[in-house]
């Protein structure tokens, strides 16, 4: 759409938050009740820690590419607060 302002990018990282959020609720969810001594529990946390950990190497890519190529247009920039 050649009216859209906002790139679609960011929208991936917005969507990617709400991944992570889940997966560590999760996580901290099968911690909670975990014994310091039993270990059995433990066996599927690895599954979304690692996924969280690769959602957000790759969020931190894309986060990158953005601030490389970003460009803020001056009539959005308010040098002082009477201009607002």
């Amino acid at each position: 759409m050649p009216q859209k302002k906002n790139p679609d990018s960011l929208e991936l990282l917005r969507g990617k938050s709400g991944r992570v959020f889940g997966q560590m609720a999760g996580f901290m969810m099968s911690l909670k009740g975990v014994p310091s001594t039993y270990n059995k529990d433990l066996q599927e946390d690895k599954e979304p820690l690692f996924d969280c950990v690769d959602t957000m190497a790759a969020a931190l890519q894309i986060t990158e590419g953005v601030m490389a190529t970003l460009n803020v247009g001056r009539q959005y920039h308010y040098p002082n607060d009477t201009d607002i």
